[in-house]
């Protein structure tokens, strides 16, 4: 049926992975708090040398790529750094983060059935508007050598899954397909069904052509 529909709360039994249930305003003091700007009478709640050790990657397929920070997922781009991390339940979807640099900090959250990627696509916006950096496509153009691409196509599974019981059956749900473009690069299509090309912009890293 169209419109709103009334559901029950939800509540999630999955910490320290979920069950935090929060408003948008104590979630922006948390992420502050990583900024060194929340706390009483404007003291920080995390010391510098803490924070330090958090927002640094702590896994890294390539040391030119994005990787995993202490709860955050880090991405480095010319000129900043952005730390982020999304939540989805069945009817909420939530996405957070900061940039230390320029002392930002973001929430989204909404309970719309394609609410994830509304928050994907704020966060783009939000990140090509304020603090643009060059695309996939421009920075592709100034890369002179090539990798045989045709070592990548074929479908592939996200790593998130159980191996010990049935709820590795999930997996099979969530394979990603890569295919060479006619255009020249990858056509990566996750679980969700969206498309997005990628060009190489160095040997063996890809960045989506538009992003």
């Amino acid at each position: 049926p169209e419109g709103h529909q009334k559901m029950d709360f939800e509540i999630v039994q999955g910490a320290p992975a979920g069950s935090i249930s929060i408003t948008a305003e104590d979630m922006i003091k948390f992420l502050n708090a990583h900024l060194g700007t929340s706390g009483q009478e404007g003291r920080s709640i995390l010391k510098p040398e803490t924070m330090k050790i958090m927002h640094k990657p702590h896994y890294q397929p390539d040391p030119r790529s994005s990787g995993l920070a202490h709860g955050f997922f880090y991405s480095k781009h010319n000129n900043f750094t952005t730390l982020i991390h999304g939540g989805d339940t069945i009817y909420f979807h939530s996405l957070g983060g900061i940039i230390p640099e320029y002392n930002f900090s973001f929430f989204f959250s909404n309970n719309t059935s394609t609410g994830m990627t509304a928050n994907m696509e704020l966060q783009l916006t939000l990140l090509d508007t304020f603090y643009p950096e060059p695309t996939g496509d421009e920075l592709s153009n100034n890369y002179i050598g090539a990798s045989d691409l045709t070592k990548y196509p074929g479908t592939y599974l996200v790593n998130r899954h159980s191996e010990s019981d049935f709820s590795k059956l999930v997996k099979l749900g969530m394979m990603v397909s890569v295919k060479l473009s006619p255009e020249g690069g990858l056509d990566i299509s996750n679980f969700m069904k969206i498309t997005n090309r990628y060009v190489e912009i160095d040997q063996n890293i890809f960045q989506e052509v538009n992003g």
